[in-house]
């Protein structure tokens, strides 16, 4: 799920998600059972299926990128910036989204530059900057996020 936008404006929301559906297209039933817990996950979709994808906020856009993925029922997901500018209360939506998919068994690798969100719902940080890999380990290892940050974040020994 990239950081971009990617929803087809002019398609509805109940279009742009069956979208997902493209490897199993001729199950109608798997595509419409699917379709059921897209809008039992974000209920405001099933209200709106018939709008075009363009006419929704930005989190509801996000909710119509993930609902498509989850489509093809994933055992991964790779999730760029997944609350890049999106209100607070909407981002919180999409990361317990995220952690419900976690615990259910799905492998996420989210790039994140938001920190103590991405802490609360890992299972193992990669702290990279600049190509380097700063620290790494469990939120539960990386203690205090302030303290972990600038051990990080000062030059590397030499200048580099």
């Amino acid at each position: 799920m990239p950081q971009q936008p990617g929803v087809f404006a002019q398609m509805s929301v109940e279009e742009n998600i069956l979208i997902g559906a493209w490897t199993f297209r001729r199950d109608r039933l798997r595509a419409h059972q699917r379709l059921a817990e897209s809008y039992e996950r974000f209920p405001i979709l099933g209200t709106r299926r018939a709008s075009p994808a363009g006419d929704l906020s930005g989190g509801q856009q996000r909710m119509v990128e993930l609902a498509r993925v989850l489509m093809t029922e994933p055992r991964f997901l790779l999730v760029d910036e997944p609350s890049a500018g999106l209100a607070p209360v909407i981002a919180d939506g999409v990361y317990a989204t995220l952690d419900g998919l976690r615990r259910a068994g799905v492998g996420i690798v989210l790039v994140n530059q938001d920190i103590p969100r991405a802490l609360r719902i890992a299972d193992y940080v990669y702290v990279i900057d600049l190509g380097t890999n700063r620290v790494e380990g469990t939120p539960a290892e990386l203690g205090d996020i302030e303290r972990t940050f600038w051990a990080w974040s000062r030059p590397l020994a030499g200048g580099a």
